[in-house]
């Protein structure tokens, strides 16, 4: 797929053009029946009441890239289903570039469209009768050109797609090492992409891997905590005070993204399935022994400190 860059709607145009906050339920595929670039029709997505229109949507595509608008919960006006509309309301927009002129450019744009479709039918769990388009919330002739080539055409396409990933779907629990990263990356993706936004899939732990990482695990100690913390990638002092010991016995998403850091710091914890077992001991033990730490076994504040950083 494409890079996924973002130019996000600021906050203080939420009120005016995503008041709400939203569980999505389907995908709704547009053509912007022009000739803009994706970076031009996020661009005029952006403007203040002062010289635009209230339309919003989540993502514009072109033939080079996908440039995302709005965050995955946050609803858009793009449906013309009103406000309470399943369009407007449930609905993740894309909007399809150069349909105006057609050619090999749309035709490159549908294409990259389409692997952002099975990505986030995979990333939400979804068959493909969650992808509807335009036309079916009110009546327009939306996507024109996509409708003109053959809806059917357009859904075969996915599907294709899609059974190509299922395939080779990566499992949860023991995976090879020698693609540990990037099952980290699909895991990640998969379960915090929508809120957080998407990480290269590219088999690197880097930087960005790291942060989002990290991004992950401050939702989760908020979530399972309820620590409040400002969820910005860092491991600092706050997130050291708030963080509660993983031995022995357990499990969840913050033991499956400590894992994932033992990895990275070369300590196999023999798994990445988020339960705390004998290979993860070892590992955490060993580690504490490196960075001479206490070494109980116990994965608590300063290990967990030295782990993230």
């Amino acid at each position: 797929m494409v890079n996924i860059r973002k130019n996000l709607l600021p906050e203080s145009l939420y009120s005016w053009k995503s008041p709400y906050t939203m569980k999505p339920t389907r995908i709704v595929v547009h053509n912007t029946a022009n000739d803009a670039s994706a970076d031009s029709e996020i661009k005029y997505m952006l403007r203040d009441k002062s010289n635009g229109a209230q339309v919003s949507y989540h993502y514009a595509v072109d033939d080079k890239e996908i440039v995302q608008g709005l965050p995955e919960n946050r609803i858009g006006w793009h449906a013309g289903d009103g406000a309470n509309g399943k369009g407007n309301r449930e609905g993740i927009a894309i909007e399809i570039c150069y349909s105006k002129s057609g050619g090999d450019r749309f035709l490159k744009a549908e294409d990259n469209a389409v692997d952002l479709i099975v990505d986030i039918l995979k990333r939400y769990n979804w068959g493909i009768d969650k992808v509807t388009k335009h036309q079916d919330y009110m009546k327009k002739n939306c996507p024109h050109r996509t409708l003109e080539l053959g809806w059917d055409r357009f859904l075969n396409k996915i599907k294709s797609k899609l059974n190509n990933s299922t395939n080779n779907t990566v499992e949860d629990s023991r995976l090879d090492n020698n693609d540990i990263f990037k099952n980290i990356q699909v895991w990640y993706n998969t379960n915090y992409a929508s809120n957080l936004g998407r990480i290269d899939e590219d088999n690197k732990f880097g930087n960005d891997t790291k942060k989002h990482l990290i991004m992950a695990l401050q939702s989760e100690m908020n979530k399972q905590y309820k620590s409040k913390l400002n969820i910005d990638g860092i491991f600092g002092n706050a997130s050291k005070k708030a963080f509660l010991n993983l031995k022995i016995g357990t499990k969840g998403n913050i033991t499956r993204i400590s894992q994932a850091f033992l990895y990275k710091k070369n300590y196999d914890p023999n798994g990445f399935d988020g339960s705390f077992g004998s290979g993860m001991l070892s590992a955490v033990k060993s580690f504490q022994s490196s960075n001479k730490l206490n070494v109980d076994g116990i994965l608590g504040p300063s290990t967990a400190f030295k782990l993230f950083n």
